[in-house]
Order: C-alpha cells, then sequence, then structure tokens
C-alpha cells in the first residue's frame, strides 16, 4: 500500500511541475526544437490610482510598457522595446495617428523651473523615432522627431517641424 500510495504522490507532484512549467510557457515540442515566445508581462501599468488610456484603435507592441496618466489616441501606436511613463502628477498625450517608434523613452519630471506644467504633449501625426528620448516637453502636429534625439525638459518642438 505504502509503494502505491507513493507512486500516485510522485504522479501527481509531476503532473502538477508539468502544469506549472506549461503555464510558464516552458513545454518543449515534441520534436525537441526550442519554441520562440514572446515574454508576457503587463503592457498598461496602473500608477497609484492613475491607469492608462488606449483608445479602441491604438497599437501597442508585445514588449511596450505604458505605465500611469498616459493618453494614447486613436490610431496612435507605441512600437517594440518603447517606454512611456507617467506618473501620478504628470500626464503624457499622444495625438491622434502619432507613433512612438522602437525603444523610445517618454517620462516626465516633477515641476520645471519654468512654471509651466512637465507634462509630455504629442500632437496628431507625429513620428518619435528609435531610440528618441522626451522628457516633460511639448511636440506640435506633424513632427518628426529624428532617431536617437534628445527632446530635453521643457522644450517646445513647433508644428510641421523635422
Amino acid at each position: 500500500i505504502m509503494k502505491r500510495e507513493s507512486l500516485n504522490i510522485g504522479k501527481a507532484f509531476r503532473n502538477a511541475t508539468s502544469e506549472s512549467v506549461d503555464y510558464l510557457g516552458l513545454k518543449m515540442p515534441k520534436n525537441n526544437n526550442i519554441q520562440n515566445i514572446f515574454a508576457h508581462h503587463r503592457q498598461l501599468l496602473p500608477v497609484g490610482e492613475h491607469t492608462p488610456y488606449v483608445a479602441y484603435d491604438s497599437f501597442i507592441a508585445p514588449n511596450a510598457m505604458i505605465s500611469g496618466r498616459v493618453g494614447l489616441l486613436e490610431s496612435s501606436s507605441v512600437w517594440y522595446g518603447a517606454v512611456v511613463r507617467g506618473d501620478e502628477k504628470n500626464m503624457i498625450r499622444v495625438g491622434f495617428c502619432s507613433n512612438i517608434q522602437d525603444n523610445a523613452v517618454l517620462t516626465t519630471v516633477s515641476e520645471l523651473k519654468s512654471g509651466f506644467p512637465p507634462d509630455i504633449l504629442i500632437g496628431k501625426m507625429c513620428n518619435i523615432n528609435q531610440g528618441a528620448l522626451l522628457t516633460s516637453c511639448f511636440i506640435g502636429d506633424m513632427c518628426t522627431i529624428g532617431q536617437g534625439a534628445v527632446v530635453a525638459e521643457g522644450a517646445v518642438v513647433e508644428h510641421g517641424k523635422l
């Protein structure tokens, strides 16, 4: 009886372990080829009582992250590896048909010495190219921020500028 019970316990343990490994996406396929699986993490992360607003037709890449007081308006997109990080006091708004491309980072500071609000406001039809860093700034409509550009605190980019 003891041997049979120990076998049942061992079988139950193996099944439970197998199910947890499958849940984590670590199950090996039958032909032992390694599968490429996206990392599953939270794309939308609330900060305090502020949850990001995402329009129904916006696109967020699987490994992008949006947190805090962030608003993505219609047809906007956040691409692979990008981070859009608003906090409890300051907000980030991405306008209609604008996109935040790969590995770009948008963040705010707690306050600006000029007295202006330390938010990030991005107008409509803007392109924030790969690797750009934006901190508490205003980007007008139809602007393109270049690859690897740094737009510092309090900066204003006028409408239609490259």
